[in-house]
């Protein structure tokens, strides 16, 4: 029921729509993000190379939907093999993500 407070409701939009990724580490690495293109059922793919110590920020994406405009959420985040899903409780304007020098991602909320 809506309006009322009780019963079930639109659940709550959980996602990233831009990622800022730090390097931590003491080599230069590749970075890929991943948005969910919902609208033409792809991926659109963002890279960047950041040096040792540098940041670079993936900026939000626009879906043109006609009269409106849909977010693109992050779908991954890639560095070599490794890749990190978001894992968010709400709509968060920008994830920041870490790489360590072994090339593992983590997320700070």
């Amino acid at each position: 029921m809506l309006g009322g407070g009780k019963g079930p409701g639109v659940p709550t939009p959980k996602y990233a729509k831009a990622v800022k990724v730090v390097n931590n580490g003491a080599s230069a690495i590749n970075v890929t993000v991943s948005y969910d293109d919902h609208k033409n059922n792809a991926e659109i793919h963002e890279k960047a190379d950041l040096a040792p110590g540098a940041s670079f920020e993936f900026p939000e994406k626009s879906l043109d939907m006609g009269s409106w405009q849909a977010a693109a959420p992050v779908k991954h985040i890639s560095c070599g093999s490794v890749n990190l899903v978001p894992s968010v409780g709400q709509v968060v304007p920008q994830l920041l993500v870490h790489v360590d020098g072994a090339g593992k991602l983590s997320q700070q909320p």
